[in-house]
């Protein structure tokens, strides 16, 4: 078994950044331009699977986000036996939740920004996952178990898993349950989710797999295409056989805006490792699409 650290600003720079300066380094750039990269950085390393990265992309982001010096210690960080690395899903996230909350919908494009600048963000954002509930959290038991979850399921879910398999595992699922239809307690899935949700259970699944085959496919070369290299519209979707109102109620379902994220961020936040509105709808509009 592998056993991988994230790099720190601490670690780099002997002392702990503060959110707030994470914040003020991060609230001159667009919104926009900030969730697209990070969106984009996560893609590229298909963080959500498990092993090791593919590290000729790890290489090139390494080098976009820092200057030479530094982007060289990284690079080699990442090749020892219990490597270090930069990126990874939760920091993102962070980032991502941060500029929701504070950053202008007009500002510098983060994208554009020299080697450096964004490598310092990444490692200040590193510094906030050590786990410690006594800081934020208040007196009552209850407001502690529901930080610790926030922790234990963010954790869990950077150990990584394969999509592929949680895709198969689903639909065996669902044709095996189907054998039981005569059984006087059975509950018909596929009905009651298009009941709910007025769009069938198989274009569901569909414009599901579309979107991640979109995801996964993605080369580093499309970096210097910007964020329209792996932004889609809802026209996107429209050469599938699949109605019209069925792609506009999938995305309905799927995506929130950064301003419908912020406010229900500020109602119930607990921690850097709280993700909880990201994961509800992982989907964010943007004014170069999702």
């Amino acid at each position: 078994m592998m056993l991988a650290t994230y790099a720190t600003f601490e670690q780099m720079h002997h002392r702990k950044s503060s959110i707030q300066e994470l914040v003020n380094r991060l609230s001159s750039y667009s919104r926009d331009s900030i969730i697209s990269l990070c969106s984009f950085i996560g893609i590229l390393l298909k963080l959500w699977d498990r092993g090791r990265y593919d590290l000729a992309r790890y290489d090139h982001l390494t080098s976009c986000a820092f200057e030479p010096l530094r982007g060289d210690w990284y690079r080699l960080a990442a090749r020892l036996a219990e490597p270090e690395f930069i990126f990874h899903r939760r920091q993102l996230l962070l980032i991502t939740k941060l500029a929701a909350l504070h950053c202008p919908l007009v500002g510098m494009d983060l994208w554009k920004v020299p080697p450096g600048f964004f490598g310092t963000i990444l490692l200040m954002a590193n510094d906030h996952f050590h786990y410690d509930l006594s800081a934020e959290a208040k007196s009552d038991e209850f407001d502690k178990i529901k930080r610790l979850f926030a922790e234990l399921i963010s954790v869990g879910e950077g150990a990584g898993f394969r999509a592929e398999y949680k895709i198969v595992r689903s639909h065996l699922m669902l044709k095996y349950a189907n054998q039981l239809r005569n059984h006087p307690e059975f509950i018909d899935i596929a009905s009651e989710f298009e009941r709910a949700r007025g769009i069938s259970l198989a274009d569901y699944k569909a414009l599901c797999f579309g979107l991640f085959a979109k995801s996964a496919t993605l080369a580093p070369e499309n970096l210097q295409h910007g964020a329209s290299a792996f932004t889609f519209a809802a026209q996107h979707f429209h050469a599938m056989a699949i109605s019209k109102e069925s792609i506009g109620l999938f995305l309905e379902e799927i995506t929130t805006t950064p301003e419908s994220l912020a406010t229900r961020i500020k109602q119930r936040d607990y921690g850097p490792n709280d993700f909880t509105e990201l994961r509800k709808r992982p989907l964010i509009s943007a004014s170069v699409g999702y």
